[in-house]
């Protein structure tokens, strides 16, 4: 039993993992092959202990910057260069520089590592807290001797 949930959770963590990958992937394809456009950051919203929302306007449009860890200048009015997936207008991706975008994404990777230690770690915990069946048993026997030995 703990051995399935260690491995669902392991498995859910590398499905996770793939898809940051291939987002990625995709990202930096748009960044070699579409047009570069010059956007102003119009505002950052802080969404919470490690994700703050960079509002960038392309094209008369406000939009919300992916891979902004690639922005140099975070201050409003700065111009920044980015890409619009042609499929999905709404997303604008930053530039950044030539070598930022490199075969592996570089927070993909610790990403990784950290769901599936983490995957590890809950996976042990829950198996640490199952019953095995021989202690079940004797449990159970002992209430049942206990029932018996009642006094009426």
């Amino acid at each position: 039993m703990a051995a399935a949930i260690i491995v669902s959770l392991v498995a859910l963590a590398l499905l996770f993992a793939a898809a940051e990958r291939s987002d990625y992937a995709r990202a930096a394809e748009l960044v070699r092959t579409q047009e570069q456009k010059v956007g102003v950051l119009v505002r950052t919203a802080y969404r919470g202990r490690f994700r703050t929302d960079y509002i960038i306007e392309v094209d008369g449009h406000d939009r919300t910057l992916s891979y902004s860890e690639f922005i140099t200048d975070e201050t409003p009015g700065a111009a920044v260069l980015v890409v619009v997936d042609p499929e999905d207008e709404s997303r604008v991706i930053a530039v950044g520089s030539p070598g930022d975008w490199g075969e592996e994404e570089p927070v993909g990777v610790g990403i990784t590592l950290a769901a599936v230690t983490l995957a590890l770690v809950v996976g042990g915990l829950a198996g640490s807290r199952i019953i095995p069946e021989d202690f079940a048993a004797t449990l159970c026997g002992n209430f049942r001797n206990a029932q018996k030995r009642q006094i009426p």
